[in-house]
Order: structure tokens, then sequence, then C-alpha cells
């Protein structure tokens, strides 16, 4: 998801809203019966910073991983420094 305008703080308050609906949704999965959850990553570029979009990318993609990593349904906001 693009956010436009959107600092690191209000991406991952939107991230978190996204987890918590789904957790609080209750959806199971058809085989398992498992709940369903959401990991997300988050990670922010300003027109300032000398990077492709790939970079972006890359970093959402990092702490997506490391949510993940953390135990899964979680938001993982990568570090400035990851671009």
């Amino acid at each position: 998801m693009l956010l436009p305008d959107t600092e690191a703080a209000g991406a991952a308050a939107l991230a978190e809203r996204i987890r918590a609906t789904i957790e609080e949704r209750g959806i199971r999965d058809s085989v398992t019966q498992r709940a369903i959850t959401v990991s997300i990553g988050v990670a922010t570029m300003t027109g300032a910073e000398d990077g492709e979009a790939s970079a972006l990318v890359r970093a959402a993609d990092s702490a997506l991983y490391q949510a993940k990593r953390k135990g899964r349904n979680l938001v993982q906001v990568a570090e400035p420094a990851a671009l």
C-alpha cells in the first residue's frame, strides 16, 4: 500500500489498525481452522532521499520478515537506515 505524504508513525498506525481488524474478525482457515492473521512491514521514503522505489520495497519486505521472525501477527517498521 502506498501512502503519499504519510510519515512512519501514521503508516504504522494504519498498519496496526488493519492488523487488529483482521485479528478481531476471527476469520479461520477452512482446512485447519487456525485463525488468519497478518504481519505487515512498513517503510518510508521522502522525496529528499536519494534512492529508488525498489529500495523502499526491499525495506518493507525486510520489515515484514522481521515481524514474522518475532512471532507473526505484528507490524514492524523498517529503520530509516534500511533505505
